[in-house]
This record gives structure tokens, C-alpha cells and sequence, in this order.
């Protein structure tokens, strides 16, 4: 039996020191890339303000709009991803640190993009498999539901140059093997070099989309379900609750394990526990930091 962690953006956003500073929200989201990058300053100011109000529908809207530009759009967010690193008070770090002293078998599986949970991982002194358990010693498993800003389509010695790629609403471009990135400097040399490809990331719009490596992304949501059905317990931390990605509340609604939400605002999540008549979801903590003495004890007792 095991735990599972899953992460969203409000794990990141409040998951305390991090350089140069915490994620932003996804309704902060379209400010930060405006001040980071080329392609959110120039969309239209309609278009601006329907990214503020919903990031989702922006990018649905953006992709309708400027179908070719989509690539580049994502590679300007996962450079935007790659900047984050988490301080040694970071929560993500305090947690792999809990983990680690009592040896618990753990998948620690994340929505977001960004790479504060594998920092936390590697800093901590462990390395990261990208896949479920069991793992090598001193391997922690990592499961990027959405893609990362990281891992890129390896085409070997070949690849794509000036290329424009448009394509439909739930297709995809192109699957390969994918590498995995380990430096935070190439990630974002790759962002800069590229001009026809992007990184495994799936699209921030209803039906997340992944352009490129969408197997790999399948095939680690997969194993992911796999893992909520062998786990004693559960802990979704930051996470909004989104019925609509069936590939994460589906599986969590079916699951038989102890089920504990951390976030501000627990209703949502509660009326979601009620309709789904899912038993021994309870609301743990308001948040990611209040949330970690009551993750100890719970990982204490088994």
C-alpha cells in the first residue's frame, strides 16, 4: 500500500521560499508571461482581457486566433516554468524530507509545469524516475500529468527548423521519444534555440491538449490511475476542482483510499465528495504549509 501526492497550481503558488519568486496563480498567470516574454504583450486587448479573467478560454480563443503561433506561445510558458527553484524553506523540500524518514512508498504526481517538485526531490539528496512504483534506491517516483517545461521530443540527429505547425482541436503534432531536460539553463536554451517545436506540455485550455509527446502524457496519467487504485491514502494539495478533467477527478472519485483536500475554500471539493458518494474525503488543512504536521503524522501511522 502507498500514498499519492497531487499537486496543482496552489501547491506551487504557496509552497513558501522559492527564487525568484513562487508561481503565479493561473489568474496571475498572463500577466507574469506579458512581463516575461513577446507573445502575451502583443495579443489583442480583448483578447488580454479574456486570458485575465479565465486563462483557459484566453488559450482556447489564442489557439482559434493565431493557430500558428501557438508552438511559439508554448515555449515562451515553459521558459517562464523553468525560472522557479525552491529555497530550503520551501514546503515541497520539507516534504520530501517527511517522506524520506519514514520511507514510505510514495508517487508524488503534480499538474503543474513548472520543476519545484523535482528540485525539491534532487536537493533533498534522491533522484527523480518519471514513472510509478517500485523505484531504484534513492529514486522517488514523479508523475507530470500535464507535461513539463522539461522534457522535450528527442528526434535523435534530425529535427524540425522554420517550420509553422496548425493543427485542429484534439489533434497533435507529432509523438517521438522524449528526453528529459536536467538543466534549467538548457531548458531555457532550448526555449531561445527552437523555432518549430516545443516541450511535452500539455495546452493550459479545456482538454489540456499536448502537442507534442501526447503517449508520454498518456502513459503517465495511466500510471497514475494505476497508483490512486493501490494507494491507502491520498493528499490533493492546491488543486481546483474541475470535473470536466476526467483523467483526474474519475479516478480519484473510484478510488477506495482516504482521501484529504487541502486548500482555503473546501466546498467545492466537499459538494464534488457528496455527489460522487465518495467516502473518507475529508478537508485537511487550508493550506500546503498548515497541511504538513497533519501529512507526518498520517504517513506515522501506518
Amino acid at each position: 500500500m502507498s500514498t499519492v501526492f497531487l499537486f496543482g497550481a496552489g501547491a506551487s503558488a504557496y509552497s513558501g521560499g522559492c527564487s525568484p519568486y513562487t508561481p503565479p496563480l493561473g489568474k496571475d498567470l498572463f500577466r507574469a508571461l506579458q512581463r516575461a516574454g513577446t507573445i502575451a504583450k502583443a495579443v489583442e486587448t480583448d483578447l488580454a482581457e479574456l486570458f485575465e479573467r479565465d486563462f483557459e478560454a484566453g488559450m482556447a480563443e489564442f489557439r482559434t486566433r493565431h493557430p500558428a503561433r501557438i508552438v511559439h506561445f508554448l515555449r515562451e510558458m515553459a521558459a517562464h516554468f523553468a525560472n522557479f527553484e525552491p529555497l530550503e524553506t520551501n514546503h515541497y523540500r520539507h516534504l520530501v524530507r517527511v517522506i524520506a524518514h519514514f520511507s514510505e512508498p510514495t508517487v508524488l504526481s503534480t499538474l503543474n509545469y513548472e520543476l519545484l517538485l523535482e528540485l525539491a526531490v534532487v536537493r533533498e539528496g534522491h533522484l527523480v524516475t518519471y514513472g510509478g512504483l517500485p523505484t531504484s534506491p534513492r529514486n522517488l517516483s514523479v508523475l507530470k500529468l500535464h507535461g513539463s517545461c522539461n522534457l522535450w521530443p528527442d528526434f535523435g540527429l534530425g529535427g524540425f527548423r522554420n517550420i509553422n505547425f496548425v493543427v485542429p482541436p484534439g489533434a497533435s503534432i507529432v509523438n517521438a521519444p522524449i528526453r528529459v531536460v536536467n538543466s534549467t539553463l538548457e531548458v531555457l536554451r532550448l526555449c531561445q534555440a527552437e523555432d518549430s517545436i516545443a516541450p511535452v506540455m500539455g495546452l493550459y485550455a479545456e482538454g489540456k491538449d499536448v502537442l507534442f509527446g501526447r503517449n508520454f502524457v498518456r502513459e503517465q496519467q495511466t500510471v497514475w490511475s494505476e497508483e490512486v487504485k493501490r494507494a491507502r491514502q491520498l493528499f490533493v494539495i492546491g488543486v481546483r476542482v474541475h470535473a470536466p478533467d476526467a483523467h483526474i477527478w474519475e479516478p480519484l472519485a473510484s478510488s477506495a483510499a482516504e482521501l484529504f483536500y487541502v486548500g482555503p475554500d473546501p466546498r467545492p471539493f466537499l459538494d464534488w465528495a457528496t455527489k460522487n458518494d465518495r467516502p473518507r474525503a475529508v478537508h485537511l488543512a487550508d493550506s500546503f504549509e498548515a497541511a504538513l504536521p497533519h501529512i507526518q503524522r498520517k504517513l506515522s501511522r501506518r
